[in-house]
């Protein structure tokens, strides 16, 4: 059984491991920000959600760059209140705030 994708989105990060696509964070119609994301595997058309242990807040509208090893986020976090924040995600492990 596959899990299920997450839910639409808009304003997310995505970036390309080599192997899978990461997918974090977001907009949902009518704009309320996502903090949460997945993977998706191309060779198991899955989509295995991440550990959201550590993770950032809900963002909108945030910039993602992969290094080779890590998933860095920045942005600005909207839960509790509006600030810069930013986070690193290594795929076998959870996510860092630096």
């Amino acid at each position: 059984m596959s899990a299920a994708p997450i839910v639409a989105r808009s304003g997310h990060s995505a970036i390309w491991t080599g192997k899978r696509m990461i997918a974090w964070g977001g907009l949902t119609d009518p704009n309320i920000p996502l903090g949460d994301g997945a993977f998706y595997d191309p060779a198991s058309d899955t989509w295995p959600r991440m550990s959201n242990v550590g993770a950032p807040g809900p963002f909108g509208g945030q910039n993602g760059v992969w290094t080779g090893t890590t998933f860095i986020v920045w942005g600005i976090e909207v839960i509790p209140r509006a600030h810069a924040r930013g986070g690193r995600y290594t795929p076998l492990s959870v996510f860092k705030i630096p």
